[in-house]
């Protein structure tokens, strides 16, 4: 990166601290203010740091400021996030009349920067955005144990939320009648209404950064033609070479002309200009594109699953692409995005390729725009290497394999980090193997190794002997999987776990040190306790495992320190290092722990849910009072679980519900059905303490919660489902919600009552959940990883093997997909950004799986992790 503010802070010896990708001048003492944001395209960012000196450091004002023109380039297309768009520096003035005479000096020497639009700023005219916020934030975590930036609003504190309206009603308060307000200009408008009088817009499909898809008509067709119109926002897509979305647009304009004459891409009409940017208006095409098409078809199974007709209609749509792809190439143009969602098919579905904005063509004299869809894009595409058809049989090669199996080519392993794909192949093994080597090629990160689009093509063919599919073995992998877990790939200089971070807009972008059971250190040292009676570890797989305990004991610093929870907080962090004590991995003694037993025994618990609240921690207590040395402690440990039991029993409605408390943005107020938040993770915390302590005012209030789910469920074809809540209709199918989970609370209600009624709906909530299709997901939380887990335990508690072969199918899928370092075995779980090995959302989950699969019948007594329920 060439670092041109650095640069010129440093020809100006003026003094900064780095932090990527910001360089800080100056510090501000202030809690909160009024933001100064400046908004430049890459090539005005020398000219922009000049201006700070000037106008900012000269006088003791403290900035910060983007570190590059490649800094400045993704802030503008959004790749920091929605929120820091346009945010190329940030000024924080220190009185409100150095606001107003910053506001009114950046305006006047400043006309020349063009920055695309701050989205939840007040704008004030040419680059100059504001909103109040704060400067050194005071930081609250929630019930959930999330973090949030708060200010002080009228003696209160309130979240400092990024809203475009909340930032214009503060503005207006602060400011009305005075010389700012005079400045203040309009937003920028989105595409509404008749535009170019002649299309007319009807909806948006999705908004992005830098613009957006709209549908609309063309009113100047005498069929009223549908539209696509391609937005993008003014200045917004900035690049290194001057060029903004308006010359994409013009390009992609140029590119459709080219291709649409020769039958291969949807006619695109001439660009049109509005207040708000620009707009490429682009024939709607009825048949959709070819990832929904293949949902239809496929329902996110591989092509093994298919019928013979499903099977043949999807070999002969990616013929189509493949001529389709080539028909481009004969016309010099390589497409450089081609992806499912980039294919389109007509009313009689015929292919068509669309969004030719990356595309380049030989005679092309500029630097191609973009760099195309991970997942797709061929390797040399992210070192801006010139572009060949090479590229496109990467792209084409991966959206075979993505039709083939459904599965997003970033979620799989890449050959080199493989077993060279003799696993994967498991997950076609209908699949040629003629065809498998021409995908396996196809992808190769040497462009000269790759083999031609037709080549590929030419193994399109159905086929009745697709040769012989050795069947994975995730038993087999369970050895170098557990040792992975002392990888340093995963663990800090200290030898502790690292954790996949929490999505949301919050989510760091670098493993992170957590404790929780869930997503923390305290689920990987209990997954180790699990292993050691059945497994040797290895010498250094137990000193990694004191090193974590130890920490887990003496750390008060980490995000999720002090919450009471049993997935997220101190009650799964005790049931982890006492699991591992009576292992004898880690030494300590109960008054060691005394710190941790407060939140729990002492502490508010605010919710009532199963990971976070009140279920979950009279659960856990149940675990873990045999497991102390401390009578105290353990009559500590009844008396809690004794009041928790008697405030869920009082806060149950009267129809069975509870209802989520305050406290949850998102969840406050709702009846939620699933596990992890749910009626039925509640309703399961009850009927657990109803089994160890005999209670019948526990085991009434677990029955009534049956009740509920029973009326709430919805039947279709023998099975049983349920809506996520009250306010949201949607139905997942997985251990934290959906009805995979809810089976879990059924089985135990049976466990504890022996009633019929309870084992049939235990039964009727995994059915017809077999390994139905490839998941995006592998976790135990919300993926296939749990729904074996699941399989296992309603099958063992209900003493049946209907789900043995499912719960076995599932391990040889996740065998299949499995990744290698030079001694790791590790899985990309869900987001392939980040592998962790978190035992409820990271690999160390499918580590617990591999297990139990390999000890049968002998590791019956091991169960769902969190779950704390009895043997």
């Amino acid at each position: 990166m060439t670092d041109l503010a650095l640069t010129t802070l440093a020809d100006e010896s003026v003094k900064y601290d780095v932090s990527w990708p910001w360089l800080k001048v100056g510090r501000t003492q202030q809690q909160q203010g009024w933001k100064i944001h400046l908004s430049c395209r890459p090539g005005q960012l020398v000219a922009l740091t000049d201006g700070l000196i000037e106008k900012c450091h000269s006088i003791g004002v403290p900035f910060k400021v983007a570190m590059s023109a490649e800094i400045v380039a993704l802030l503008n297309e959004g790749s920091f996030g929605d929120t820091q768009v346009g945010k190329c520096a940030t000024i924080y003035p220190r009185s409100e009349d150095e606001f107003v005479a910053l506001v009114d000096a950046l305006r006047r020497d400043f006309p020349d920067l063009t920055g695309p639009q701050v989205p939840d700023d007040v704008w004030l005219g040419g680059p100059v955005f504001v909103r109040y916020g704060s400067f050194n934030p005071i930081i609250r975590r929630t019930a959930l144990g999330e973090s949030e930036s708060l200010i002080e609003a009228d003696g209160e504190l309130v979240r400092d939320v990024y809203d475009y309206a909340t930032a214009e009603r503060r503005f207006f308060e602060a400011f009305d009648g005075r010389t700012p307000a005079r400045f203040r200009r309009d937003r920028l408008p989105e595409p509404e209404g008749m535009i170019g009088e002649r299309y007319f817009v009807v909806d948006r499909f999705h908004g992005r950064p830098w613009g957006g898809l709209y549908q609309a008509f063309d009113t100047a067709s005498e069929s009223v033609r549908p539209m696509i119109l391609k937005f993008g926002r003014l200045n917004a897509l900035t690049d290194l070479h001057g060029r903004d979305v308006r010359d994409r647009l013009t390009h992609q304009r140029r590119m459709h002309a080219i291709a649409a004459g020769a039958g291969l891409a949807p006619p695109a009409e001439d660009l049109v200009e509005f207040p708000g940017g620009h707009v490429l208006p682009l024939e709607f095409q009825r048949g959709g594109d070819l990832e929904q098409w293949l949902r239809r078809r496929l329902d996110h199974r591989s092509i093994d699953a298919c019928t013979s007709v499903d099977r043949g209609s999807v070999l002969d749509r990616l013929r189509d692409v493949g001529r389709a792809v080539e028909g481009l190439h004969r016309l010099g143009i390589v497409h450089r995005d081609l992806s499912p969602s980039n294919v389109l098919l007509t009313d009689d579905e015929r292919v068509l390729l669309s969004d030719l904005e990356l595309a380049w063509r030989a005679d092309e004299q500029a630097a191609p725009f973009g760099k195309g869809t991970p997942g797709f894009l061929a390797p040399e595409q992210r070192t801006d290497a010139v572009p060949t058809t090479a590229m496109d049989v990467h792209a084409f090669a991966a959206l075979v394999l993505f039709a083939l199996t459904s599965i997003d080519p970033r979620r799989l392993p890449a050959p080199a980090a493989s077993d060279d794909w003799a696993s994967l192949r498991y997950l076609g093994r209908s699949v040629p193997t003629a065809l498998w080597a021409a995908i396996r090629a196809g992808m190769d990160v040497d462009p000269a190794n790759r083999p031609t689009v037709s080549e590929i093509c030419a193994g399109l063919e159905p086929t009745t002997d697709p040769g012989v599919v050795p069947t994975p073995d995730l038993t087999g992998l369970l050895p170098a999987a557990l040792d992975t877990l002392t990888s340093p790939a995963v663990l800090d200089t200290a030898n502790r776990w690292l954790s996949v971070p929490l999505p949301g807009p919050s989510a760091g972008s670098h493993l992170e040190l957590r404790r929780s059971l869930n997503r923390g250190a305290s689920g990987v040292l209990s997954l180790s306790a699990t292993a050691s009676p059945h497994l040797t570890l290895s010498d250094e797989h137990r000193k990694v495992v004191e090193a974590n305990g130890q920490w887990l004991l003496a750390d008060t610093r980490a995000s999720d320190y002090g919450l009471p929870g049993l997935h997220f907080g101190e009650t799964g962090v005790l049931i982890g290092l006492y699991r591992a004590r009576s292992a004898r991995l880690v030494t300590f003694s109960d008054e060691d722990a005394q710190h941790l037993w407060e939140p729990v025994l002492d502490g508010e618990i605010p919710l009532l849910d199963f990971t976070h609240g009140a279920a979950g921690v009279l659960a856990g207590l149940g675990e873990l009072q045999p497991l102390l040395d401390d009578d105290v402690l353990r009559a500590r440990c009844a008396a809690r679980i004794g009041s928790l039991s008697a405030r869920l029993i009082d806060t149950q409605a009267a129809d069975g519900s509870w209802v989520t408390p305050d406290g949850v943005p998102g969840m406050s107020g709702e009846t939620l059905t699933g596990f992890a938040h749910g009626v039925a993770g509640i309703g399961y915390g009850m009927a657990v303490v109803a089994r160890r302590t005999g209670s019948a005012e526990a085991m009434a209030a677990a029955e009534r919660a049956g009740d509920w789910l029973r009326r709430c469920a919805e039947a279709s074809g023998g099975a049983l489902s349920w809506p996520y809540g009250d306010q949201h209709p949607q139905h997942w199918h997985w251990w934290c919600h959906g009805a995979p989970g809810i089976s879990l609370f059924f089985a135990e209600l049976y466990a504890g009552t022996g009633g019929a009624e309870w084992r049939k709906i235990a039964l009727q909530c995994l059915r017809g959940r077999e390994m139905h299709g490839n998941a995006a997901n592998l976790s135990l939380c919300h993926g296939t990883a749990g729904l074996a887990e699941i399989f296992l335990d309603v099958g063992a508690t209900l003493d049946t093997s209907e789900f043995a072969e499912p719960a076995a199918e599932i391990g040889r899928t996740l065998a299949a997909r499995h990744c290698r370092g030079r001694r790791d075995v590790y899985w990309v779980v869900d987001g392939p950004e980040h592998v962790g090995p978190d035992l409820m959302v990271g690999f160390g989950g499918i580590v617990h799986l591999a297990l139990r699969l390999r000890l049968g019948e002998a590791g019956e007594r091991i169960r769902f992790p969190g779950l704390a329920g009895p043997d």
